[in-house]
């Protein structure tokens, strides 16, 4: 994941500044021992709900970075591309993001959790966190993940968790929403599983031209992939659709 405090934002949608970048392993996010040890001891469930130990990990430690944070960031998965116009824009006046995705589950969860349902869809690979919201919940991060898996993963109806869509609900009353043109599987149209470098001009010529058309997009090399799949998906992109 990408984390960027809205500082930096506002450098690089005007300036284009070049910050330098800090890397944290995974086991420096407070509280990821103790996460990461109850998700193994959970994993036959988690796989009984047809999700990963690494799904609900990577939720984690967003929500943690954020929860902690001593101000507004903007974090965005690290498979995910967002185009410059964008950034201005949420470096301006920052908004909430929301795709086509069918949330219903999702704000099942929410439901379950006693927290704020929309009925816009905030997956859409990165968005603002804003760690004051985070805290009204009165307790650590990692206390209230854990609870609040323990009440979806034996839940008796369809949920699931999605850190997205509980930073955005909560920040829905006080912030604007924009429905993105948001191409998922880039992938599809290039592949990069052999590529060692984001150098590559040919990807380099191919990321900017999608990024006049499309607000985002996303390579996701692990997903399912099938020639059919790479037809659609080209039919797809050629037509403009956003998903």
């Amino acid at each position: 994941m990408i984390v960027m405090s809205m500082v930096v934002l506002v450098q690089l949608a005007t300036h284009g500044v070049r910050q330098k970048i800090s890397v944290l392993k995974d086991s420096e996010i407070k509280g990821y021992d103790n996460v990461f040890s109850y998700l193994m001891k959970n994993i036959e469930t988690i796989k009984k709900n047809n999700r990963s130990l690494n799904w609900y990990l990577q939720q984690y430690l967003k929500l943690a970075t954020a929860w902690y944070a001593s101000e507004r960031i903007f974090i965005s998965d690290g498979d995910t591309i967002f185009s410059v116009d964008l950034i201005d824009k949420i470096s301006k006046s920052p908004i909430l993001l929301a795709t086509k995705e069918n949330v219903s589950r999702y704000n099942n969860g929410l439901k379950l959790l006693g927290l704020p349902c929309n009925c816009n869809s905030f997956i859409a690979n990165g968005g603002i966190f804003e760690p004051s919201e985070l805290n009204k919940l009165n307790t650590s991060a990692e206390t209230w993940f854990i609870s609040s898996l323990n009440t979806l993963l034996t839940a008796e109806i369809d949920c699931d968790f999605s850190e997205y869509q509980i930073q955005g609900s909560l920040l829905a009353y006080r912030m604007q929403t924009k429905k993105l043109n948001f191409f998922r599987r880039f992938d599809l149209i290039k592949d990069i599983s052999n590529v060692r470098y984001m150098e590559d001009q040919d990807i380099i010529y191919l990321v900017t031209k999608a990024l006049k058309k499309y607000d985002a997009i996303s390579f996701e090399p692990t997903h399912k992939r099938s020639n059919l799949k790479r037809i659609l998906a080209k039919i797809a992109y050629s037509t403009n659709y956003s998903w």
